[in-house]
């Protein structure tokens, strides 16, 4: 099965967490089980646990987050974020755009 959790869950999976999450997460790595993720879930991840409240709950250290982000990384198959749109103006104007991760933003093509 190809398990997709949203950030939330990712966060609580940490590898300091102990609850349900983090039981889930060892259950996929264990099992037939793939995680798919983007590396814009990654690194939302990474910034949520760098939270002052995070930092206060998991008592994380930056080692801890990039091992959690390395390890969902290395078990991961990664999705592109990246697509193509486009976009019609007030006055019917239609323009291909694209939505580029690394550049972090859409842009006119």
């Amino acid at each position: 099965m190809r398990i997709t959790p949203d950030t939330g869950i990712l966060v609580r999976m940490n590898v300091k967490a102990t609850g349900p999450a983090r039981s889930l997460l060892e259950n996929i790595l264990a099992g037939p089980h793939e995680l798919v993720l983007s590396e814009f879930l990654l690194d939302e991840t990474a910034r949520v646990l760098r939270y002052p409240r995070m930092h206060k709950l998991y008592k994380l250290t930056s080692e801890d987050i990039a091992e959690h982000i390395h390890l969902l990384r290395a078990r991961t198959r990664c999705s592109r974020a990246d697509f193509e749109f486009q976009i019609q103006d007030s006055s019917g104007c239609i323009s291909n755009s694209r939505f580029d991760r690394q550049a972090g933003g859409a842009k006119k093509l």
